[in-house]
């Protein structure tokens, strides 16, 4: 029987949280799902976790990469071997309480609108304690008017937790899904946002995991270690993440099915985007020109004495 539900699991070495991101998964009260495992190369026991929880339920399907694609390849790997009509991806770190798939299902079958239901956020240490509710600050991403949503979607200051919510799969096969630069996860909850309502279910049932191995942790948004986590084959190229984004908003504009005020609503929100971010725009440039004038100076033939 076609599940209801694709779950997209990507991991890479996440044998410590794996088993325990699998058990809330599969003790959830709605069961009519499938979960696509992607291993993304590991080089610890995550294979074998993943084997093991194969061999005992029916519903975990893995798929092991040959080489480590990036990790952007392989959150969209876990889209294109799933069927679901609702689609959502789960991190290996991450929990969910047992009503979490239930309640946000029962949201995305009754209304068509929604094309993404997420619930409240608790934050989780390593170890698994809890340190706190979080609040996305996203106050207008269930308004009617798309326009609306996308101007608190990219001037919302949030986590892109939402990213990991129950989605329209119809509805995600028209985005880029995590394309291959860095922040491209805000990019796609904003073009979600053009293409209908967002839901937030009452009770923190998702808990996120917070800890000092985490990517976002781990290295800066401008690090040439955070563009190749995205896709290898940025390694050694410039990144610049805030003019791509905006670049991209801009893009997600002109793709949606939009009325013209509508529209012309959607660029001055990026219009009101610049100010606020010219200094991150002006980091963008500086890094590049350093990146640039060491490659010059790199190239220059070497004095001989």
């Amino acid at each position: 029987m076609k599940p209801k539900l694709s779950i997209g699991l990507p991991v890479y070495n996440g044998e410590r949280y794996l088993g325990s991101a699998l058990e809330a998964l599969l003790g959830q009260t709605f069961g009519q799902f499938e979960i696509v495992l992607c291993d993304n190369a590991s080089t610890d026991g995550t294979a074998d976790i993943a084997a093991r929880y194969a061999r005992a339920d029916a519903r975990v399907r893995v798929h092991r990469n040959r080489r480590n694609v990036g990790g952007a390849p392989n959150f969209n790997l876990t889209f294109a071997l799933s069927s679901g009509p609702f689609f959502k991806w789960a991190a290996h770190d991450d929990l969910h309480r047992p009503d979490y798939l239930a309640e946000c299902m029962a949201v995305v079958e009754r209304d068509d609108s929604v094309v993404l239901c997420h619930s409240e956020v608790e934050l989780i240490d390593g170890d698994g304690n809890v340190t706190g509710p979080h609040d996305e600050g996203l106050t207008l991403v269930g308004s009617a008017c798309p326009a609306v949503r996308f101007r608190d979607l990219i001037l919302g200051d949030h986590w892109c937790t939402d990213v990991f919510g129950v989605m329209r799969r119809s509805a995600l096969a028209r985005t880029p899904l995590i394309a291959s630069y860095v922040g491209s996860d805000r990019n796609l909850l904003a073009e979600l946002g053009l293409l209908g309502r967002y839901h937030r279910v009452q009770g923190r049932l998702f808990q996120n995991r917070d800890h000092a191995e985490r990517s976002v942790n781990a290295t800066d948004v401008r690090s040439p270690d955070r563009a190749t986590w995205f896709d290898p084959k940025l390694r050694g190229k410039v990144s610049l993440p805030f003019f791509r984004s905006w670049y991209e908003y801009l893009a997600a504009v002109q793709r949606a099915p939009l009325s013209a005020r509508q529209r012309r609503d959607c660029y001055a929100a990026l219009a009101a985007w610049l100010p606020p971010n010219r200094w991150r725009l002006r980091q963008d440039a500086e890094h590049a020109a350093r990146h640039w004038l060491r490659s010059l100076a790199s190239r220059q033939p070497q004095a001989t004495s």
